[in-house]
């Protein structure tokens, strides 16, 4: 944008040639870039229309002509959150308010949307949901049925809650909103999500149940932000990545699986190192007389 009037603009940076190329119309608010599993398509928000509804469209990045109106939608809440493995879907969510939003379903050939949280009822907030490995399911956290933010797991096709479990039972306030500020990272058997307030938890996808958990302030060292802990953790190999920041450093490295799951790798080491330093024999103390060998 120019001058935080968060009118931003998406361009393309061609690494042959370094030329900036813009792929919007230089005027509306673009936001929410995702890009499609497959790395082709480029789903995002746009207020050119009319200057006031957040609109989805898509884009061929290499080729800015192909850009083109998905859904035509009502208010400045909307955002897209995730494609479907297949790349035949896209995950929308509609922000009310923060003790209001509703998720849809959006199909990326036609553009036909369906609600999959109805509307009616009581207000439901939900947040940083994302399609399960096989587009069956997805997570989701919201505080349906509980006081704080709960990650859940949801049938896609009757939109049925098949688990939930607690994430925090702490909730971080500030001013610009409170609640969630990650997006699930699912990994094999195990799906991570961390709090405002910093605790990681690492679940089973069947079930839901708690297999560890990290407070990134106690266990790590790590200072909360005035915007609180806005991470979405790496998972490589059988290693959790995470930035807890503070005295103890930037980022960790968390073993995942196995006994030590959910311990600093620095911490391990720095442990077995010592053990191996308490196990070794200390050399028997010089003696100031000679020996026979200096006689």
């Amino acid at each position: 944008d120019k001058g935080g009037g968060e009118f931003y603009q998406l361009y393309r940076y061609d690494l042959a040639d370094g030329r900036i190329i813009l792929l919007t119309d230089g005027k509306s608010r673009n936001t929410g870039g995702r890009w499609s599993r497959g790395g082709k398509l480029l789903a995002y928000t746009t207020t050119r229309r009319n200057g006031r509804d957040n609109d989805i469209h898509l884009i061929d990045p290499r080729d800015p002509r192909s850009d083109r109106l998905l859904v035509e939608v009502s208010g400045g809440g909307w955002g897209v959150a995730d494609w479907s493995r297949d790349d035949g879907r896209l995950l929308l969510m509609e922000y009310i308010s923060i003790n209001e939003s509703y998720l849809y379903f959006a199909d990326v050939r036609t553009g036909a949307r369906s609600i999959l949280t109805q509307k009616g009822g009581e207000k439901i907030s939900y947040a940083s949901a994302r399609f399960g490995a096989d587009d069956l399911t997805l997570y989701a956290l919201t505080d349906k049925d509980s006081e704080f933010r709960r990650l859940v797991k949801i049938d896609v096709a009757t939109g049925k809650k098949l688990w939930s479990a607690r994430v925090d039972d702490r909730v971080y306030e500030n001013n610009w909103g409170n609640g969630p500020r990650c997006t699930p990272t699912v990994a094999g058997e195990n799906i991570y999500a961390v709090s405002g307030n910093g605790r990681l938890v690492c679940l089973e996808v069947n079930g839901g149940k708690l297999v560890w958990s990290v407070d990134f302030v106690k266990d790590l060292g790590g200072k909360i932000q005035s915007w609180g802990f806005t991470e979405s953790v790496l998972v490589d190999g059988d290693r959790v990545i995470c930035t807890p920041g503070g005295s103890k450093g930037t980022l960790a490295a968390l073993d995942r699986l196995g006994e030590q799951a959910g311990e600093s790798v620095a911490a391990v080491r720095e442990r077995e190192a010592l053990a191996r330093e308490q196990a070794t024999p200390a050399p028997p103390p010089s003696s100031p007389w000679p020996t026979a060998t200096t006689c």
